[in-house]
């Protein structure tokens, strides 16, 4: 079974990033997880189009959203994309898997590269838990 860890790029190299793919480790024992972190897209331009490809021909996506916010764009793309091709798609909440089987709503690109600054900002002047 292939399970695409779909999640913000913001969370790579995160303690949530390695604490999700314990999780799903250990919730799919046999599973291999694709974590988008580690693929290096030629270009930025055409990276969204191997993710997707990537969502397609896995057997089920897990997302994880940044907590109190919207779905953000890439992440919003790949779980709509992954339910137009029947792929199945569980959100991680509190370490609990979630389903989600309606399209979703998210930010676009230009709110999504807002949130992120905003995110860095915050976590530069404060003392938030790295996720």
């Amino acid at each position: 079974m292939n399970i695409y860890y779909a999640h913000p790029m913001i969370m790579y190299g995160s303690s949530t990033e390695s604490e999700d793919l314990k999780s799903i480790k250990k919730q799919f024992p046999e599973a291999v997880i694709i974590n988008p972190s580690n693929i290096k897209p030629e270009s930025i331009d055409n990276s969204m189009s191997i993710y997707l490809k990537i969502v397609k021909k896995s057997d089920l996506v897990i997302v994880r959203k940044i907590p109190y916010y919207s779905f953000t764009a890439g992440i919003g793309k790949e779980v709509n994309y992954a339910l137009k091709h029947a792929v199945p798609v569980f959100e991680i909440k509190n370490q609990n898997y979630i389903p989600i089987k309606k399209p979703v709503e998210y930010l676009g690109r230009i709110e999504t590269v807002k949130l992120f600054e905003k995110i860095r900002i915050n976590k530069k002047y404060s003392k938030l838990r790295s996720f």
